[in-house]
């Protein structure tokens, strides 16, 4: 049996829980027949699929940002 950490929801169908490596091509696949509330991808994890009514909470507050910004600060040397 597969571990729980192993385990993601899907952000388009909660009801959908896959493997988390073969998250991304799910997405995909759910992302052509969604319909609901907009959502928006993430620009620092584009595993982070977010309603885009609380979007730019997100980008303040995504764990991936700070990775980001520390590679934007070093290619500047």
């Amino acid at each position: 049996m597969k571990k729980a950490d192993e385990i993601a929801t899907c952000p388009y169908n909660p009801e959908h829980k896959v493997l988390r490596s073969r998250l991304s091509y799910h997405i995909v696949k759910c992302q052509k027949t969604y319909i609901g509330e907009p959502k928006k991808t993430c620009p620092f994890n584009a595993l982070h699929i977010i309603p885009a009514s609380s979007f730019e909470l997100h980008l303040q507050v995504c764990p991936d940002n700070v990775g980001l910004d520390r590679n934007i600060f070093m290619s500047k040397f």
